[in-house]
């Protein structure tokens, strides 16, 4: 039974009620003979802002399964921990294995954040649905999580469930979740005579299991 997946993120309250009001602009000028339908490419930009990784926070990371399995295997040790109102925080670093396997699987390690790319988002054409009464109006549409070779890579180290992936704002992607469909919505403001992604939405917001 596929899980329905939400993805919700607080905006800081200026920037609400800025978006609030664009979408009340939208659908003030939203009148009848404007076009309906979004250009793809524009989508494939927004999806492009993002792409689905697994996320470790080597200065404070909060302990998962996906931690517990690099550790296991060499990849990573600990070097330090401590608590807060969140809870056990740890500090890692990568060992002399862990930067062979990054440097040689494209892995990324700066500002104190690993960052292992496990694929991409691929909009399923023809899948959009522009809902223009909405304030404000919004887009749905599909797209396909297509795993590269670390999404295939990281399972051999532990079941694909124990991967949480935080490209997205809130963990609920997981490597189980490759190739599958996902339903997007993105809000939508009006320029000139067409709908057009809003600019201030953040890559991944919104995104729904479909399948």
């Amino acid at each position: 039974m596929h899980k329905a997946l939400t993805f919700v993120r607080a905006a800081p309250f200026i920037g609400a009620i800025a978006v609030l009001l664009v979408g009340h602009l939208a659908l003030a000028q939203a009148q009848p003979g404007h076009t309906q339908q979004i250009d793809p490419g524009l989508i494939v930009d927004v999806l492009g802002r993002d792409a689905p990784y697994y996320r470790v926070v080597l200065t404070g990371a909060r302990p998962d399964s996906g931690i517990t399995l690099l550790e296991g295997v060499g990849v990573l040790q600990e070097v330090g921990e401590s608590s807060n109102c969140h809870g056990k925080q740890l500090r890692l670093e990568l060992t002399e294995k862990g930067l062979r396997i990054a440097a040689v699987r494209g892995w990324d390690s700066a500002f104190g954040i690993l960052r292992i790319p496990v694929g991409r988002f691929v909009y399923v054409r023809d899948s959009q649905d522009v809902k223009s009464d909405i304030d404000p109006p919004f887009v749905l549409f599909k797209v396909r999580f297509e795993g590269n070779l670390n999404a295939k890579y990281l399972p051999t180290l532990g079941p694909a469930s124990s991967w949480n992936l935080t490209s997205l704002p809130e963990q609920y992607l997981t490597l189980d979740d490759v190739d599958k469909t996902l339903l997007v919505r993105i809000p939508l403001v009006v320029d000139g005579s067409r709908f057009v992604p809003d600019p201030n939405w953040q890559p991944g917001h919104g995104m729904l299991c479909s399948d």
